[in-house]
């Protein structure tokens, strides 16, 4: 159980940083990347403290409660994946989906800063495949990681019997 939560907690910072490299070299990220962003952090430090907490001297109701934090961390990155790679294929249509803040770095104080912006920016949409491996898209991996983390909590990740 501890193992697993130190595991799930490194590949949820590995997939933190790939994210922010990509960044780093120009790749924007649309609004459901950011908050996948979110999720992964979350999982990564609720998985930390889950480990921590898998120590006999800590009560069983505390890790009981970061375990179901680390599973529902991970239903919502799932469901958000499925619906990102939804969006993607095409089989799923909202109006909302490809909004992308304006300002990436400065303010804009002005109609005409924000006409300039505008017509600088290309935004991210959810709806394109920035990039793909094989066939699949982030979204896609992102799919499967939840899965085998979902997977693996339920199985390897439960809270000790006292």
């Amino acid at each position: 159980m501890k193992k697993y939560a130190y595991i799930v907690c490194a590949l949820s910072i590995l997939a933190l940083t790939a994210a922010l490299i990509m960044s780093f070299f120009g790749s924007a990220p649309c609004f459901l990347c950011v908050y996948a962003r979110w999720i992964f952090a979350g999982l990564a430090f609720t998985s930390f403290l889950y480990a921590k907490a898998s120590q006999p001297r800590v009560p069983k109701r505390g890790s009981t409660f970061l375990y179901v934090t680390c599973l529902l961390l991970c239903l919502s990155g799932l469901g958000l994946s499925l619906t990102h790679s939804g969006l993607e294929r095409g089989w799923i249509h909202l109006k909302m989906a490809c909004t992308q803040s304006i300002t990436k770095n400065h303010e804009v104080t002005t109609i005409e800063q924000l006409r300039h912006s505008i017509s600088q920016n290309e935004a991210a949409h959810c709806d394109r495949v920035e990039w793909s491996l094989m066939g699949l898209s982030l979204p896609n991996y992102n799919v499967l990681l939840f899965l085998f983390l979902l997977l693996g909590f339920m199985i390897y990740g439960k809270p000790r019997k006292k």
